[in-house]
């Protein structure tokens, strides 16, 4: 993968739960994130994504303090067993009962150099029911980002983008590009980007045609930075 200059990533497992007042079950989920890093280490790579939990029934803010003491833990062991380099990634999740705003992520992610957010648009867009409607939407979660972690995090961003169908619960399934209804759209995401002059990890998780997806926001990012830097 190094020799043609593709960089890889895992995700943890789902079923992971930083929240869970059960301290047994936590260090549960430490151990699947420590496999997940060994096992990134193998193929080459940095970085694993994972989902920080669920709130149960913890307030918002009481969940937020014990996912970071648990990320402080579990940080602490990967240094100690000498896991090597590593880069973790919670993300931004879809549903109303998971932890995981792109600014609680963001908060999470001030803990160490090594936590970069993983932003899920259309998680975002799902658990604000449709909320990313163009260009000053994208916009203000960059800013935000850049205005609470810095341009360098901002820079290092891990992105997951496919259009997502959600009710009143949030995110239900993956989409592609074909459909009309759900978005996000993602040209907007990719003005921003290239306004911004950045260029974060942006994977394609359409539930169909996923490569070409993924090739029709590569091709127009390169149109839209080429265009403007004639």
């Amino acid at each position: 993968m190094a020799a043609n200059d593709i960089a890889v990533s895992c995700h943890a497992p789902y079923y992971i739960n930083l929240c869970n007042p059960d301290d047994a079950e936590v260090v549960k989920s430490f151990g699947y994130i420590k496999k997940s890093v060994r096992a990134i280490n193998l193929m080459g790579g940095k970085r694993v994504v994972f989902h920080t939990g669920y709130f149960g029934k913890l307030g918002t803010d009481d969940a937020v303090k014990l996912a970071a003491e648990r990320l402080r833990v579990l940080i602490a062991h990967l240094d100690e067993t000498g896991a090597g380099d590593f880069i973790l990634c919670p993300e931004a999740m879809g549903k109303p009962s998971q932890l995981g705003t792109y600014r609680q992520v963001i908060e999470l992610c001030k803990i160490d150099e090594r936590l970069i957010p993983a932003y899920d648009f259309g998680h975002i867009n799902s658990l604000t029911g449709g909320g990313l409607r163009g260009y000053g939407d994208y916009k203000e979660i960059f800013d935000y980002t850049i205005g609470h972690l810095g341009r360098g995090k901002t820079e290092k961003l891990h992105i997951h983008f496919s259009k997502i169908q959600y009710g009143a619960k949030g995110e239900i399934r993956h989409l592609d590009f074909t459909d009309e209804k759900y978005g996000p759209d993602f040209e907007p995401l990719m003005q921003v980007l290239s306004d911004y002059r950045l260029l974060p990890r942006v994977i394609c998780e359409s539930s169909e045609n996923m490569a070409e997806d993924a090739l029709q926001m590569k091709r127009y990012y390169d149109k839209i930075s080429n265009t403007e830097r004639r």
